[in-house]
C-alpha cells in the first residue's frame, strides 16, 4: 500500500474484508493498513519531512497512529497491547549490526529506498509511544496540532515536533528523543536489587555481544517506571547515570513496557518473575516474555529461563500475550535442527499447551473475543506443525466439511497443507489453482506456503514465481515459505532474485535474499550472500551485514542456546 494527497492504493487483501471467508486477524489488518495510510494525509503530506533523514516523521507516526486510532475507535481489539510485537521488531533489528540511528544521512536514492526500514517504521513508532506516555494524551495532542498548524503545507524535521510537545509538557522531550533518535542500539536497562531498594544502569544490548565488544559506552535519558512484584505503586524517574529506586526487591523494571530497551534482572530472578508472572498486566507479562527470550538467546542469561516463565503463564491470560508465546515456541522450535531433541522439546510444548487447547477447543464460537479466535488459530497451526495427532485429524476433517465454520475451514487449511503429502499437496494445488475469488485463492497458496516436507517446499518456490497465485504475492510467500525452511528457499530463489530481468522491484528482491540468508544457521550461506552482495550497489548492502550476523547468531544459537533449552525440556 502507499498514500498520495488524496489517492491511496492498496493491495487486495489490505482492503478487502469478506465476512464469509476472511478471519478477525484479517479484519484488524485491514483497519491498520487503512489507518496506516490515512495518517500519512497529516503526516507526510500535510506536513512533509525536509530531508529522507527524517523519514521516521512520516512512517514512524503513521505506525504509531495505525495502532492509537484502533485504540481509540476498537478498544476491543487491544491493539495497544498487540502493538508490543511491532516494538520488538524494532528492537530485533537494533540489536544487529546493520543497525542505524532513526534519523541517519541520507545520500542516494538507494539509501533512501533502504531507509523504509524496521528502525524507521517500528523503532520510530516505539520512541513516539514513550513520549506520548510521558507527557500524557492531552500534552501529546497539543502539542501536534501545534506543530500541524504551525507547519501546514511545509517541510520539517524532527525538532519541530518534539519542541511543541516539549512545550505543551514542561519535560525535557527534546533531550529525551535526541537520545533515542540520534543513537543506534537497544538500552541494556541493567537491575540490581538491594535490601530496600533498587537500582538501574545503563549499557547496551545486542543480539551478539561480540559485536558490541569494542564499542564505546553508550548512555540514553529514558523515562522508565520500577513497581514491586507483589504489586503497589510503581516509582519513575528519568535514567541516564545510575539511579536508585525507592522500591522493595523483588522489583518489575518497565512497569507497562512504555520505555524502549531490555531489561536484564539480577541472574536467578526467574523463579520470582515466574510466581509473579500470573498477577502481573498483560503488557508486563508480555515485555517479560520478550526481554527473557532475547537476553536468553545472546547469552546474557539462561536461554532456558524463557520456557521456564512461559510455563507460569496461566491458561486463561490475555490471549495477545499467549500468541506471543506460541510465536516463541515456534522460534525455539526452528532453531532444532531434526532429531530427537526436537522431537523431545515438541512433545513438551504441547503438553505445556494442552490446558489452553482443552479450554479453546478447534472450532471457533458464536459471539467469542475476537482476539481468543485469533490466538485459536494460531495455537491449531503450531499444533498442527509439531506434530499434535488430534489437531491434524480435526483439520482434514473440518478443511471440506461444507457446514463448517469458514474461520475453521481457513485454520483446517493451514493445518492441512502444513502436513500434506505429495498426494494432498497436489490436490490443495489444483484447486488453488482453480479458485477464482481472488481471496481465497490468496488464502489457499498461503496455506501451501506453510507446507512442511522440504521437498514440497522445493517445489512451492517453483510455483511462487510462477504465473499461478495472485499477482504480487510472490515476496510474502517466499518470506512464508523460508520461515520453515530457509535455506531449500535460498536454494531455489537466488539466481532469480539475482536476475537483473526479473520484473520485481529491485530493492524488494535485495530485502527477500537479506530476510532469507537472516533465518539460516548454514556457515556456507555467509559465503553465499557475500557473493550475492556483489550484484548490490555499495551504498545498499548494509541490510546484507546484518544477514551475516544473524546467519552467525544462529549459529551460536543452535550451539549454546538449544542444549541449555533441552536440559530444561529433559528436566520437566
Amino acid at each position: 500500500s502507499m498514500e498520495n494527497w488524496g489517492a491511496i492504493f492498496y493491495s487486495q487483501h489490505h482492503l478487502l474484508f469478506d465476512p464469509n471467508a476472511s478471519t478477525e486477524s484479517d479484519r484488524q489488518l485491514v483497519f491498520m493498513v487503512v489507518a496506516h495510510e490515512m495518517a500519512h494525509q497529516w503526516f507526510g503530506d500535510l506536513v512533509t519531512m525536509a530531508w529522507w533523514d527524517n523519514l521516521w516523521l512520516n512512517e514512524g507516526f503513521a505506525r504509531w497512529m495505525q495502532t492509537y486510532s484502533a485504540d481509540d475507535l476498537h478498544p476491543e481489539w487491544k491493539t495497544g497491547l498487540r502493538a508490543l510485537a511491532i516494538f520488538e521488531g524494532g528492537k530485533q533489528a537494533d540489536a544487529i549490526p546493520s543497525t542505524h540511528p532513526v534519523i541517519q544521512t541520507i545520500l542516494t536514492a538507494d539509501q533512501a529506498s533502504q531507509a523504509f526500514d524496521q528502525i524507521t517504521y517500528d523503532k520510530g513508532a516505539a520512541v513516539i509511544t514513550m513520549i506520548n506516555a510521558t507527557v500524557g494524551r492531552e500534552a501529546f495532542e497539543k502539542g501536534v496540532q501545534a506543530y500541524m498548524r504551525a507547519h501546514a503545507y511545509g517541510n520539517t524535521e524532527d525538532s519541530d515536533l518534539w519542541r511543541e510537545i516539549q512545550k505543551a509538557a514542561g519535560k525535557p522531550i527534546l533531550d529525551i528523543e535526541h537520545d533515542v533518535t540520534r543513537q543506534e542500539g537497544v538500552p541494556l536497562i541493567k537491575a540490581q536489587f538491594g535490601k530496600d531498594a533498587v537500582t538501574l544502569s545503563e549499557g547496551r544490548f545486542a543480539a551478539d555481544p561480540a559485536t558490541i565488544a569494542n564499542a564505546k559506552p553508550q548512555s540514553w535519558l529514558l523515562p522508565i517506571a520500577v513497581a514491586p512484584l507483589s504489586g503497589g505503586k510503581a516509582e519513575t524517574q528519568l535514567l541516564k547515570a545510575p539511579t536508585r529506586f525507592a522500591v522493595m526487591p523483588p522489583a518489575l523494571v518497565n512497569a507497562g513496557q512504555k520505555t524502549y530497551g531490555r531489561v536484564l534482572y539480577p541472574a536467578g530472578s526467574v523463579a520470582a518473575l515466574s510466581a509473579a508472572l500470573p498477577k502481573l498486566a498483560p503488557a508486563d507479562q508480555y515485555g517479560l516474555l520478550n526481554d527473557t527470550a532475547a537476553l536468553g538467546f545472546a547469552g546474557y542469561q539462561p536461554a532456558s529461563d524463557m520456557l521456564a516463565l512461559m510455563a507460569s503463564l496461566p491458561e486463561n491470560a490475555d490471549a495477545i500475550v499467549w500468541q506471543r508465546a506460541l510465536t516463541l515456541l515456534g522460534e525455539i522450535d526452528g532453531h532444532y535442527a531434526d532429531g530427537a531433541p526436537r522431537t523431545a522439546l515438541r512433545a513438551t510444548a504441547l503438553k505445556l499447551l494442552h490446558p489452553l487447547s482443552a479450554r479453546l477447543g478447534f472450532a471457533a464460537k458464536s459471539g467469542e473475543d475476537g482476539n481468543v479466535q485469533i490466538l485459536r488459530m494460531a495455537l491449531v497451526r503450531l499444533q498442527g506443525r509439531f506434530g499434535d495427532p488430534a489437531t491434524i485429524a480435526w483439520a482434514k476433517k473440518t478443511m471440506d466439511d461444507a457446514a463448517a465454520n469458514p474461520v475453521d475451514k481457513r485454520a483446517a487449511l493451514d493445518v492441512a497443507a502444513a502436513s500434506a503429502d505429495a498426494k494432498a499437496f497436489d490436490a490443495l494445488l489444483t484447486k488453488a489453482r482453480a479458485e477464482k475469488d481472488p481471496l481465497a485463492k490468496q488464502h489457499m497458496f498461503d496455506a501451501l506456503a506453510g507446507v512442511q516436507d522440504p521437498a514440497l517446499a522445493g517445489r512451492m518456490v517453483e510455483i511462487a514465481f510462477s504465473s499461478d497465485p495472485p499477482a504480487g504475492t510472490t515476496p510474502s510467500l517466499l518470506e512464508q515459505l523460508g520461515d520453515n525452511h530457509p535455506d531449500i528457499v535460498w536454494d531455489g530463489a537466488v539466481a532469480r532474485l539475482k536476475d537483473p530481468k526479473n520484473a520485481m522491484e529491485q530493492t524488494l528482491r535485495w530485502e527477500i535474499a537479506v530476510g532469507l540468508a537472516s533465518r539460516s544457521a548454514l556457515p556456507a550461506r555467509i559465503a553465499a550472500v557475500e557473493e550475492f552482495e556483489k550484484s548490490v550497489p555499495e551504498t545498499a548492502r548494509r541490510p546484507f551485514l546484518g544477514a551475516i550476523a544473524a546467519i552467525k547468531q544462529n549459529q551460536h544459537i543452535r550451539d549454546k542456546a538449544v542444549p541449555e533449552i533441552s536440559a530444561w525440556v529433559a528436566g520437566r
